[in-house]
């Protein structure tokens, strides 16, 4: 058995107190991002052997956000059925805006879309989290219907803010297919 420790303080010691540190976790403002999945796989739940979870890691690809990751679990094996249709529902929503639809994850890897990313509260101890809520095919992803006129808008209705100039940029060219 090795022991890393030393009676010599100064081969570990930091230099400063690691509980100062603020370790809350820098989350991405809620928006629209341009994603790539950069790894997907399938694994074993560890607090149930028999539940199965399909795992995302996708990336931006634009904008002041770009590198920054965001990650998505499916449940798609478990002893509720209801738990697993909705897992599987879930992946197969987000598969087909990458313009996939068998069975392999792999197929996902390199594939693109746009995706409406928010912020979910805390829950068991945790503290909030980026959560993709629902992700728009791109023009590397599938084939886009025509765009239909926008309907006017309604009498009182709020004016939507404008969108950041990579993402219209982005949108212009998703268009122009």
């Amino acid at each position: 058995m090795s022991d890393w420790t030393s009676d010599d303080s100064s081969t570990t010691t930091l230099g400063f107190d690691l509980g100062e540190i603020d370790v809350t976790p820098d989350l991405l403002p809620a928006g629209e991002y341009p994603l790539i999945v950069t790894r997907a796989h399938v694994e074993t739940s560890r607090n149930n052997p028999t539940t199965k979870l399909a795992k995302l890691e996708e990336t931006i690809t634009d904008g002041p956000c770009k590198g920054r990751k965001v990650w998505s679990q499916f449940v798609v094996a478990h002893e509720r059925g209801e738990v697993m249709a909705r897992g599987r529902k879930d992946i197969a929503i987000a598969a087909r805006a990458y313009g996939v639809s068998g069975g392999d994850l792999a197929e996902l890897v390199g594939r693109e879309c746009v995706a409406n990313v928010g912020i979910e509260d805390g829950k068991n101890g945790y503290g909030d989290r980026n959560k993709v809520l629902k992700r728009f095919a791109s023009t590397n992803a599938a084939p886009t219907p025509k765009p239909q006129a926008p309907a006017a808008p309604k009498p009182g209705a709020a004016k939507p803010s404008a969108a950041p100039s990579w993402l219209a940029k982005r949108k212009d060219q998703m268009h122009d297919t």
